[in-house]
């Protein structure tokens, strides 16, 4: 470590650990002996007009598990920012700031800062921005909203891979199994944000609740019988419904995921796929494809109503489930 920085500072939201944020904190480690890292608060983040995912304490507890697992954590400090400077303009023993070409006015104003208050200016290593799948940057905003996962993959074009395809029968065993909690259905539920139910039952449910949702997917069958003829049986006070896409029996199309993930982008609220054929396996495509955070509801034979609250978390165990990560 002789050539190393003694001490330098970097600072970010860090919410949803992705890969962007991972080479920022490479580039860290390789530039100095120890790193200060400045984590914003929410009410920082909330003035910077930020809407994140996971709490300050959140994004810090997964910040040091990560620096963990790498056996890093004798060489940092993680502290709360309050604005853009942190204790890079009272603390004199930093020697550099190391940031991405977006926060790079960031440093340019602390070392602004650092003259006017007669501190030496700091060094600024700048590092390029990590490329997603498509060749645009890698942010928290495209994986809140449900577009691409932490390493900038495409959840649309993950799931078209296995699409038309019938999953194996030891994915379909475990998928009998809730993949959240089992609730009662109630008006607390409304309070949920960005609510999918998957199912004529669960959605009828919601219905007679007058609890209104981003997206209902029913197919008119209850156990593989038809129950319905119309959205009016399932409680809607429309007949129509946006869209209608064929499904089979024990597969994903590449209809009904399109069809989901247009729908999960629109700015409007209560609207319905209607499946020709089966929306067992929707559930799937709603947890993958809803932004975070997000409220999946459906229903398990035997079980009763599943609670999937839709995060980082739910979205890799479902892709490692099926083998797409």
């Amino acid at each position: 470590m002789k050539n190393l920085c003694r001490h330098i500072a970097l600072g970010g939201t860090f919410d949803i650990l992705h890969d962007g944020h991972k080479k920022l904190l490479a580039c860290a480690f390789e530039t100095g002996q120890k790193i200060t890292i400045g984590i914003t608060t929410d009410e920082f983040s909330a003035k910077l007009g930020l809407c994140l995912a996971q709490n300050q304490n959140m994004r810090k507890r997964c910040l040091y598990k990560f620096l963990r697992k790498l056996d890093l954590l004798n060489r940092v400090q993680l502290v709360f920012i309050e604005d853009i400077y942190g204790p890079t303009i009272s603390d004199k023993s930093y020697q550099a700031l190391v940031v991405s070409k977006q926060t790079l006015h960031n440093a340019l104003n602390i070392n602004k800062k650092r003259r006017q208050l007669g501190l030496p200016k700091l060094a600024i290593v700048t590092i390029p921005l990590v490329r997603a799948y498509d060749g645009k940057i890698i942010s928290s905003s495209r994986i809140r909203s449900g577009e691409i996962d932490t390493f900038g993959n495409s959840y649309q074009k993950m799931l078209v891979k296995i699409a038309g395809r019938r999953l194996a029968d030891e994915v379909r065993k475990k998928l009998k199994k809730p993949f959240g909690k089992i609730v009662k259905a109630d008006k607390v539920l409304c309070g949920k944000p960005n609510i999918i139910t998957v199912g004529d039952v669960s959605t009828l449910m919601f219905n007679s609740l007058k609890i209104p949702r981003k997206l209902s997917i029913v197919d008119f069958l209850t156990e593989r019988k038809r129950l319905y003829g119309s959205l009016y049986d399932i409680g809607f006070t429309f007949q129509n419904p946006n869209v209608i896409v064929k499904n089979p029996s024990g597969q994903i199309s590449k209809s009904l995921i399109l069809a989901i993930s247009k729908l999960l982008k629109s700015t409007q609220s209560d609207q319905v796929i209607l499946v020709d054929g089966e929306e067992d396996l929707a559930t799937i495509c709603a947890i993958m494809l809803a932004p975070i955070p997000s409220t999946v509801f459906y229903g398990q034979p035997e079980k009763g109503l599943v609670m999937v609250e839709v995060d980082i978390e739910a979205k890799n165990r479902l892709c490692r489930l099926l083998g797409l990560s």
